[in-house]
Protein backbone atom coordinates (compact mmCIF):
# COMPACT_ATOMS: atom_id res chain seq x y z
CA UNK A 1 0.00 0.00 0.00
CA UNK A 2 1.40 3.60 -0.90
CA UNK A 3 -0.37 5.12 2.13
CA UNK A 4 -0.70 4.22 5.51
CA UNK A 5 -1.65 5.68 9.05
CA UNK A 6 2.07 6.10 9.96
CA UNK A 7 2.64 8.66 7.47
CA UNK A 8 -0.88 10.35 7.88
CA UNK A 9 0.81 10.86 11.37
CA UNK A 10 3.64 12.33 9.90
CA UNK A 11 2.08 14.39 7.85
CA UNK A 12 -0.13 15.86 10.39
CA UNK A 13 3.02 16.16 13.05
CA UNK A 14 4.24 18.40 9.88
CA UNK A 15 0.99 20.51 9.64
CA UNK A 16 1.05 21.06 13.74
CA UNK A 17 5.17 22.07 13.29
CA UNK A 18 4.09 24.52 10.19
CA UNK A 19 1.14 26.07 12.20
CA UNK A 20 3.10 26.80 15.61
CA UNK A 21 5.74 28.02 13.48
CA UNK A 22 3.76 30.83 11.79
CA UNK A 23 1.80 31.63 15.49
CA UNK A 24 5.17 32.02 17.23
CA UNK A 25 6.18 34.26 14.40
CA UNK A 26 3.21 36.57 14.72
CA UNK A 27 3.44 36.46 18.63
CA UNK A 28 7.05 37.38 18.54
CA UNK A 29 5.94 40.17 16.05
CA UNK A 30 3.13 41.27 18.11
CA UNK A 31 5.36 41.34 21.28
CA UNK A 32 8.32 43.67 19.43
CA UNK A 33 5.54 46.00 18.01
CA UNK A 34 3.57 46.13 21.57
CA UNK A 35 6.85 47.23 23.34
CA UNK A 36 7.63 49.66 20.57
CA UNK A 37 4.38 51.16 20.96
CA UNK A 38 4.42 51.76 24.77
CA UNK A 39 7.56 52.77 24.78
CA UNK A 40 8.74 54.70 21.11
CA UNK A 41 6.17 56.16 18.20
CA UNK A 42 3.13 54.05 18.16
CA UNK A 43 4.05 53.96 13.88
CA UNK A 44 7.45 51.62 14.65
CA UNK A 45 4.78 49.48 16.47
CA UNK A 46 2.52 49.43 13.56
CA UNK A 47 5.81 48.70 10.77
CA UNK A 48 6.47 45.23 13.07
CA UNK A 49 2.87 44.42 13.14
CA UNK A 50 2.28 44.51 10.13
CA UNK A 51 5.85 42.88 9.21
CA UNK A 52 4.50 40.26 11.74
CA UNK A 53 1.38 39.52 9.82
CA UNK A 54 2.41 39.41 6.73
CA UNK A 55 5.35 36.69 7.58
CA UNK A 56 2.59 34.49 9.60
CA UNK A 57 0.41 34.56 6.70
CA UNK A 58 3.00 33.93 3.92
CA UNK A 59 3.77 31.03 6.05
CA UNK A 60 0.12 30.09 6.34
CA UNK A 61 -0.69 30.06 3.10
CA UNK A 62 2.53 28.95 1.27
CA UNK A 63 3.80 26.08 3.73
CA UNK A 64 0.82 25.73 6.14
CA UNK A 65 -2.12 25.31 3.82
CA UNK A 66 -0.59 22.77 1.17
CA UNK A 67 0.26 20.26 4.23
CA UNK A 68 -3.05 20.58 5.71
CA UNK A 69 -4.75 19.65 2.12
CA UNK A 70 -2.29 16.47 1.67
CA UNK A 71 -2.78 15.48 5.54
CA UNK A 72 -6.73 15.30 4.29
CA UNK A 73 -6.30 13.49 1.38
CA UNK A 74 -4.25 11.02 3.12
CA UNK A 75 -6.58 10.28 5.94
CA UNK A 76 -9.34 10.03 2.98
CA UNK A 77 -7.37 7.74 1.60
CA UNK A 78 -6.14 5.85 4.81
CA UNK A 79 -9.76 5.84 6.01
CA UNK A 80 -11.99 5.52 2.95
CA UNK A 81 -13.32 2.65 0.97
CA UNK A 82 -11.05 1.63 -2.06
CA UNK A 83 -12.16 -0.43 -5.01
CA UNK A 84 -9.97 -1.95 -7.76
CA UNK A 85 -10.41 -1.80 -11.24
CA UNK A 86 -8.83 -3.62 -14.16
CA UNK A 87 -7.58 -1.38 -17.32
CA UNK A 88 -5.37 -0.68 -19.73
CA UNK A 89 -3.17 2.43 -19.70
CA UNK A 90 -3.23 4.89 -22.71
CA UNK A 91 -0.90 7.82 -21.86
CA UNK A 92 0.56 9.18 -17.94
CA UNK A 93 1.67 12.46 -17.90
CA UNK A 94 5.03 13.61 -18.50
CA UNK A 95 4.63 16.34 -15.73
CA UNK A 96 2.03 16.77 -12.61
CA UNK A 97 -0.51 19.28 -12.70
CA UNK A 98 -2.62 20.54 -9.92
CA UNK A 99 -5.90 19.65 -9.55
CA UNK A 100 -8.81 22.00 -7.33
CA UNK A 101 -5.64 24.56 -6.98
CA UNK A 102 -4.39 22.05 -3.94
CA UNK A 103 -2.29 19.88 -4.82
CA UNK A 104 -0.37 17.93 -7.73
CA UNK A 105 -1.10 14.82 -9.36
CA UNK A 106 0.17 12.92 -12.44
CA UNK A 107 -2.81 12.26 -14.87
CA UNK A 108 -3.06 8.61 -15.27
CA UNK A 109 -5.70 7.56 -18.66
CA UNK A 110 -6.64 4.69 -19.24
CA UNK A 111 -9.61 2.65 -20.42
CA UNK A 112 -11.70 0.06 -18.34
CA UNK A 113 -14.46 -1.07 -20.80
CA UNK A 114 -13.94 0.46 -23.15
CA UNK A 115 -14.85 3.77 -21.13
CA UNK A 116 -11.93 5.97 -21.30
CA UNK A 117 -10.71 7.66 -17.54
CA UNK A 118 -8.82 10.09 -15.96
CA UNK A 119 -6.78 8.55 -12.80
CA UNK A 120 -5.00 11.07 -10.65
CA UNK A 121 -1.25 9.70 -8.74
CA UNK A 122 0.32 11.60 -6.50
CA UNK A 123 3.24 13.28 -7.14
CA UNK A 124 5.10 13.34 -3.72
CA UNK A 125 5.00 9.21 -4.51
CA UNK A 126 7.08 9.51 -7.69
CA UNK A 127 5.48 9.33 -10.88
CA UNK A 128 3.52 6.26 -11.59
CA UNK A 129 5.60 2.78 -12.81
CA UNK A 130 2.97 2.04 -15.78
CA UNK A 131 3.39 3.09 -19.13
CA UNK A 132 1.23 2.73 -22.45
CA UNK A 133 -0.07 -0.05 -23.48
CA UNK A 134 0.11 -2.13 -20.12
CA UNK A 135 -2.72 -3.36 -18.27
CA UNK A 136 -3.03 -3.16 -14.32
CA UNK A 137 -5.36 -3.27 -11.89
CA UNK A 138 -5.48 -0.22 -9.71
CA UNK A 139 -6.31 0.28 -6.24
CA UNK A 140 -8.27 3.93 -6.52
CA UNK A 141 -10.43 6.00 -4.24
CA UNK A 142 -12.55 8.14 -6.22
CA UNK A 143 -10.56 8.60 -9.29
CA UNK A 144 -7.38 9.34 -6.76
CA UNK A 145 -5.11 5.70 -7.39
CA UNK A 146 -4.15 4.48 -3.89
CA UNK A 147 -1.94 1.55 -5.46
CA UNK A 148 -1.09 -0.19 -8.78
CA UNK A 149 -0.28 -3.88 -9.63
CA UNK A 150 0.67 -5.54 -12.68
CA UNK A 151 -1.79 -7.60 -14.25
CA UNK A 152 0.29 -10.61 -15.16
CA UNK A 153 0.49 -11.84 -18.87
CA UNK A 154 -1.71 -9.56 -20.10
CA UNK A 155 0.60 -6.48 -20.96
CA UNK A 156 0.96 -5.26 -24.83
CA UNK A 157 3.61 -2.85 -25.73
Amino acid sequence: MMYSEEEQLQVHKQFKSNLITAILVLVLFLAIALAFMTRLEQWIGAVFLSVGVCISLFLLLIYTLPVWYYYRFVSDIVNGRSREIQARVIRVADKPVYKDNKLLYYEVIVIEDDVERMLLFDANKGRPEVKQGDMAIFRIHENFIVNIRARQGHNEG
